[in-house]
């Protein structure tokens, strides 16, 4: 293996690359939550004869709950930093909202005052979820075993 090869290699594995990863995890985890959960919201609205009162507070818990999934995952495969993991995926999000904003209005996009308390709300949710992910214990089991087996072969 030539050198270049290696440095490359030891760079993908970095502290900070792992890091990144797992932010960029958590950001998955967190999109498919939430659209799953709007999926699901939007099919219970279809029953109601006036949805609109209700489509706020879906959004709401829909954007929390998975803002919170997201922040857990990535704290939980960081075991550290949780604040900063929540912080992190919730800006994110933030981030791809606003493009997805912008293709979608013609107008130029941007956030509604509701949707700013909205924003809030899953920034609250994401940095409890991130403490939550750094402080969960993991489950025992077998599998838990070799995960760790193999944590105090690599040296952390």
């Amino acid at each position: 293996m030539d050198s270049k090869a290696v440095v490359r290699a030891r760079a993908a594995d970095s502290p900070g690359g792992r890091f990144a990863k797992n932010i960029l995890r958590g950001v998955a985890i967190e999109v498919i939550v939430i659209l799953a959960l709007s999926i699901a919201a939007c099919l219970v609205l279809l029953k109601l004869k006036d949805p609109m009162p209700a489509v706020a507070i879906a959004c709401a818990a829909a954007a929390g709950i998975g803002v919170f999934a997201g922040s857990f995952a990535a704290a939980r495969l960081n075991r550290s930093r949780g604040i900063l993991c929540g912080m992190l995926c919730a800006a994110v999000l933030t981030v791809l909202l606003a493009a997805v904003s912008i293709f979608i209005r013609r107008d130029g996009g941007g956030y509604a005052p509701a949707s700013l308390a909205v924003l809030a709300a899953a920034y609250i949710c994401a940095v409890a979820g991130g403490v939550a992910g750094v402080n969960s214990k993991a489950p025992s089991g077998v599998k838990n075993k070799k995960i760790s087996k193999y944590i105090k072969k690599r040296g952390k």
